[in-house]
C-alpha cells in the first residue's frame, strides 16, 4: 500500500521574510511538497540537508527559499549555487518548481 504524505506545514507557516512569503503565496503555492516540507524549516534553522527526491518534486525551491530569505536578511551576503548539469542550471534559472 502507498501511504499519502500529509504535510506538517503550509508555505504561510515558514519563518521567512514577509516579502518572500507574500511572493510565494502570490504565485499560488499553499502546501509544500514533502521535500520542501521537511527541508525548508531545517535549513532556515541553519542545518545542512542532503535531499533525494524524484524530478519535479520541488527540490529547487527547497533550497532556494532559505537562500533567498538569507539574502533578503543580509544584503551583503551572496550565494553560489553549483549544479551537476547545464539542464539543471537552466531549470533553476527559469525558476521551475
Amino acid at each position: 500500500t502507498v501511504t499519502e504524505y500529509v504535510p506538517e506545514h503550509k508555505f504561510a507557516d515558514f519563518k521567512v521574510e514577509p516579502e518572500l512569503k507574500a511572493n510565494i503565496i502570490k504565485k499560488g503555492y499553499v502546501v509544500p511538497t514533502p521535500i520542501q516540507d521537511r527541508a525548508i524549516p531545517h535549513i532556515l534553522k541553519g542545518g545542512d540537508v542532503v535531499g533525494i527526491a524524484n524530478t519535479g518534486t520541488g527540490k529547487t525551491a527547497a533550497f532556494l527559499i532559505p537562500i533567498i530569505n538569507k539574502l533578503i536578511l543580509d544584503r551583503r551576503t551572496s550565494a553560489l549555487i553549483m549544479v551537476p548539469t547545464r539542464e539543471l542550471a537552466q531549470q533553476i534559472a527559469r525558476g521551475d518548481r
